[in-house]
């Protein structure tokens, strides 16, 4: 399910899956394989060979996780481009993949009665992010103190 929402948002935003530089997988239950990872398995479906596949299992917030992980690696990244220790891509951008997924199937977990009050459900999601390296910091037009007096800042573009 990961996979099929990760080629929706791929599909849907004209995104090539090779020019992918970090792939954060979130899941909590058996994901199918014994021995090869969720994220790897993802990113060799999806094609995205140059991906960092990374793994997350923390249950209810593993896919917020999995999304401050990949944007704090795309921000690092794009500070090392803004600075010169990392060669961005040619139109200027650092391409990360968030990805959740499960599936409670079998005879290992009853999804009905696992926990007082909760059902659990199969799905899977994606969210594309993206991190200029060639843009500068974004200035909102905040006068506030040091920081519009040339203090180092560093702004998420939008």
């Amino acid at each position: 399910m990961a996979v099929h929402a990760a080629r929706a948002v791929l599909d849907a935003t004209g995104t090539d899956p090779g020019r992918l530089d970090v792939l954060c997988h979130a899941w909590m239950y058996y994901q199918g394989h014994d021995l090869w990872s969720p994220p790897h398995y993802i990113a060799a479906r999806l094609g995205a060979a140059r991906a960092l596949p990374v793994g997350v299992q923390q249950v209810c917030n593993g896919g917020a996780t999995a999304l401050d992980l990949a944007a704090s690696w795309l921000r690092d990244r794009r500070a090392g481009a803004v600075d010169g220790a990392v060669d961005g891509a040619a139109d200027g951008a650092s391409w990360g993949l968030v990805t959740t997924g499960d599936r409670f199937a079998g005879s290992g977990f009853d999804r009905w009665a696992g926990d007082y009050g909760v059902a659990y459900g199969d799905g899977g999601t994606a969210l594309l992010l993206a991190a200029c390296v060639a843009a500068p910091p974004v200035d909102y037009g905040r006068d506030t103190g040091t920081w519009a007096r040339g203090a180092p800042r560093r702004a998420w573009p939008t």
